[in-house]
């Protein structure tokens, strides 16, 4: 089923789900869009998703802005994380790779609340499970009394695409029926 982009200012639910998913990764994402929206360098770490979290942080902002340009800036904003998480990897530094992981995850997780809000329940489910699968080295490694430091964030990005997996269903049946 294609997309059909649809501005967020004649849809108020859109409106709403869009913040209803800001606030759900609040503690991760709103330190990143608040620095591009104020210009400066938006992430230290991974300088070169700096570009891409901007522009998801100005269509974000904008009541004008079609669903389908704010899932296009998120997956720019999640590759640019994957690529710092690739550079990470290849240099041995743990850590800095699992914090480009969740970065990466949290727009994969936004995209995929915003295709499920858009109807498209297949591109919805692989973004969420791309978003899973993405942060779940992160909560595998280490061990029990030294895990990785961005572990409970990762659990609370799994969790919540877990969440919303559930709130899709299995697409192989359709949508599911209103009240469901």
């Amino acid at each position: 089923m294609p997309l059909v982009p649809r501005p967020f200012a004649a849809e108020s639910v859109g409106v709403k789900y869009l913040a209803l998913t800001i606030l759900v990764l609040g503690s991760l994402l709103a330190p990143r869009l608040e620095a591009a929206a104020k210009g400066e360098q938006s992430d230290p770490a991974c300088p070169n998703a700096d570009r891409a979290i901007r522009t998801y942080a100005r269509l974000a902002k904008e009541e004008s802005t079609r669903v389908a340009d704010a899932i296009e800036a998120a997956g720019a904003a999640s590759a640019a994380f994957e690529r710092c998480g690739e550079t990470y990897r290849a240099a041995g530094d743990s850590e800095r790779a699992h914090y480009a992981a969740v970065g990466s995850a949290q727009y994969l997780f936004t995209a995929g609340r915003l295709l499920h809000f858009s109807g498209d329940l297949h591109g919805a489910r692989e973004a969420l499970d791309a978003a899973i699968a993405e942060v779940a080295d992160t909560i595998a490694w280490g061990t029990p009394d030294s895990p990785s430091a961005y572990q409970a964030a990762a659990i609370t990005l799994r969790d919540e695409a877990e969440d919303e997996l559930a709130e899709i269903g299995d697409v192989s049946l359709g949508p599911l029926p209103a009240g469901s």
